[in-house]
């Protein structure tokens, strides 16, 4: 037996006497056929919705739903008011040793 390609890209097998073998291409078609229904009814494999938000992990910036942007904005002049106040402090003890 010979095998030759078709144009349709489908492997023909040739009989001993030269002429197609039937069986051959009829069990090809159908390997065909059931390859393209697994394509079409293939289902994706990643999961491409957003991650779920827990609500004791939001961080009240403004990443997010937008909501807490002012509680952020608080804390940061809380910091830089006990930052300063603690620089001053520094400088106390800095002059004290001096």
């Amino acid at each position: 037996m010979k095998a030759t390609k078709s144009p349709a890209s489908i492997t023909v097998l040739a009989s001993a006497n030269g002429g197609p073998n039937y069986s051959q291409l009829l069990i090809q078609a159908q390997e065909q056929r059931c390859l393209a229904n697994k394509l079409i009814n293939l289902k994706p494999r990643i999961d491409n919705k957003e991650p779920k938000r827990y609500s004791h992990l939001n961080l009240g910036s403004s990443r997010g739903n937008g909501g807490g942007g002012s509680n952020a904005l608080f804390r940061e002049q809380e910091i830089a008011k006990e930052n300063s106040m603690l620089l001053k402090k520094m400088l106390n003890i800095i002059k004290r040793k001096n």
